[in-house]
């Protein structure tokens, strides 16, 4: 079970990238298994994407440093920059690209997973079944489904 608190110290160290992940986090039990088996088919189009992108399992590694510094390397390039952890709250300010990218952040059994909040993604794809034809029946069932979750991240699962 992850822990939904994180400490610096547990992040300090080198953790490799391994798949991407999709949680979805709701009191209804339904909906979670709903949101489960449609989770699986995004993540495996999302793995598809990353893999477009040059990010494979053991292409990308983030460094955290005790100092609160980190170091994000994809192939040959790196960028750099500090973190800050609150609960399982990671803010990781990238100064070389000048980006701050905010993630949930949870740990389990050496797995570091590190998931942004898809809000914005649940509204789209709300907004297509809206105005989809009858004919996609399925994307408005999903869009039901998604309705009704709390919560559903999309990211990237490490290992130490």
């Amino acid at each position: 079970m992850p822990t939904s608190t994180v400490s610096q110290s547990s992040l300090v160290g080198t953790w490799t990238y391994s798949e991407p992940c999709l949680v979805a986090e709701s009191k209804n039990i339904l909906s979670n298994v709903a949101v489960t088996a449609a989770a699986e088919k995004a993540q495996k189009s999302l793995k598809d994407a990353l893999t477009k992108a040059g990010i494979t399992s053991g292409k990308l590694t983030l460094t955290f440093n005790k100092d609160n510094t980190v170091k994000a390397t994809v192939g040959t390039k790196t960028v750099s920059g500090t973190y800050a952890v609150s609960g399982s709250d990671l803010t990781i300010t990238f100064t070389t690209i000048k980006k701050t990218v905010k993630m949930n952040c949870k740990l389990s059994s050496g797995n570091l997973q590190l998931a942004m909040n898809a809000t914005k993604l649940l509204t789209f794809v709300n907004a297509v079944a809206a105005k989809a034809s009858a004919a996609s029946s399925s994307l408005s069932a999903v869009s039901s489904v998604l309705k009704n979750v709390d919560g559903l991240y999309v990211g990237l699962q490490f290992s130490k």
